[in-house]
């Protein structure tokens, strides 16, 4: 039974960054939105979300804002994602990543609010394929270290709380935001710039409108818990950067497989974090959207 009330309130930070933009996309209309961003305010954005400039990492601005706007869930979206960047700035990342998360966790026991917290496959070292949400997380790089810290963090602060684990997020970006990895080959591609892509990382490319969807259904069905969200191929970098160019009828002998192990100066990558959705699928009956389908819907919306 959904008795999820009208007009909830829903507080989303970093509504600028990809995950962000997609929510505020597909937003059920019933639900009342505030937003954050930082530092850049994003191009487009609807008219009916409160927008404001937030830094996560300062405890008095996060506990300020949110006893002002009193959310009933908070979709905690903010963090720095880039791999290679949380490696070799570990400070910078355990202030936002973690710190960051432990002042939502603070400011969200104020005022008894739901977390719904985005975590990321990283968390796993790609040795035992597909995973599911009991199994055991053993992260390899720094960035995988602080999402099993906040993990812990949210676990342990008794709110309500639902744990989202995403993988490889793709999808129309905000100008001024960094690019994935399908705007950054049609990017490169478009200018003649060749690329060399690992063949032998795997993961389920994730459509961020199909995790965008997963997430509102989590509130709408009043889950807690771990949730695994990913698209429903388990392919390679190289093998979705073909499909890509192939979607977008770019040239595909510009992109060239390589090892993992040519790129010698990057954080490592597990193997293979493929996720098992078939809790995603079951319980918030979220259907996981594959490479082919889920290309074609960016492509379908250029010409919209």
């Amino acid at each position: 039974m959904n008795n999820t009330k009208k007009n909830l309130n829903v507080f989303i930070t970093a509504g600028s960054g990809l995950l962000g933009k997609a929510l505020l996309e597909t937003c059920p209309n019933e639900f009342k939105l505030s937003a954050t961003y930082f530092p850049n305010k994003p191009d487009n954005f609807p008219e009916n979300v409160n927008f404001f400039e937030l830094n996560i990492t300062s405890g008095d601005e996060v506990l300020k804002y949110i006893k002002k706007i009193k959310p009933d869930v908070i979709i905690h979206t903010a963090a720095i994602g880039n791999v290679d960047f949380c490696e070799k700035n570990k400070d910078i990342s355990w202030a936002t990543n973690v710190d960051g998360t432990r002042n939502i966790i603070e400011a969200a026991k104020e005022c008894n609010s739901k977390i719904i917290y985005i975590s990321s496959n990283a968390v796993f070292d790609g040795n035992n394929p597909p995973y599911k949400e009991e199994d055991e997380i053993n992260p390899i790089s720094y960035y995988g270290e602080t999402k099993v810290i906040c993990e812990r963090l949210i676990k342990d602060s008794e709110l309500k709380s639902v744990i989202i684990r995403a993988i490889l997020m793709y999808g129309w970006h905000n100008s001024l935001e960094r690019q994935n990895m399908v705007t950054w080959i049609l990017d490169s591609i478009s200018k003649g710039i060749p690329l060399k892509i690992v063949d032998d990382i795997y993961s389920n490319p994730l459509l961020s409108l199909n995790c965008a969807d997963a997430i509102w259904a989590v509130i709408k069905k009043e889950k807690t818990g771990i949730f695994h969200v990913a698209g429903s191929d388990c392919v390679s970098r190289y093998d979705f950067a073909l499909k890509i160019a192939e979607t977008f009828n770019l040239d595909k002998s510009m992109i060239a497989p390589v090892p993992n192990s040519y790129f010698t100066d990057i954080a490592p990558r597990p193997r293979n974090t493929c996720l098992c959705t078939d809790k995603m699928e079951r319980e918030l009956k979220v259907k996981s959207i594959g490479i082919v389908g889920g290309l074609k819907i960016l492509k379908d919306s250029l010409s919209k």
